[in-house]
């Protein structure tokens, strides 16, 4: 059944974004202060003010999150920035080189973006090889009137 949810998931066009945050708290593999960010496809607005998305646990950011997110919608043309922060084993400082982004309510802000949602982290759910968040949105702002990358068939369009 595995193998057949993953031809139909396949199929779908998925919004693309990188999620940002400071880790709080020393894990063996990331230090408290560090700045880390991931590319996703799996971040979703529901009703209000909540929201949600999942990390394999492998990823290092899976780890890295303890409270606060900021998410970035991206604009098609992004596609070498989804690229640069969808390597899992880049350190924090490479991720951010020639990135620009300003710290806004203590998270690491992109600086361009189509649309941007910070949030807070309520839950953490283990779902087997994947951790899923439930959030409640805290602010969210579009400053794009222009076309969002995605990502289908492992590729950014």
């Amino acid at each position: 059944m595995d193998k057949i949810l993953r031809q139909v998931y396949a199929e779908f066009r998925f919004p693309v974004g990188i999620m940002t945050t400071v880790v709080k708290k020393n894990n063996g593999m990331l230090i408290k202060g560090d700045l880390r960010g991931c590319t996703i496809s799996s971040f979703r607005v529901l009703e209000d003010d909540k929201c949600f998305f999942s990390f394999n646990k492998t990823r290092i950011m899976a780890s890295a999150l303890d409270k606060d997110f900021a998410f970035h919608y991206l604009i098609s043309e992004q596609m070498e920035l989804a690229k640069k922060f969808s390597l899992n084993g880049m350190s924090c400082e490479d991720q951010f080189t020639d990135v620009k982004y300003e710290m806004r309510n203590g998270l690491p802000v992109l600086m361009d973006y189509h649309s941007l949602v910070i949030g807070t982290i309520c839950e953490t759910l283990d779902v087997g090889d994947c951790l899923v968040y439930i959030g409640k949105v805290e602010f969210a702002e579009c400053l794009k009137d222009q076309p969002i990358l995605h990502y289908k068939h492992r590729k950014f369009s």
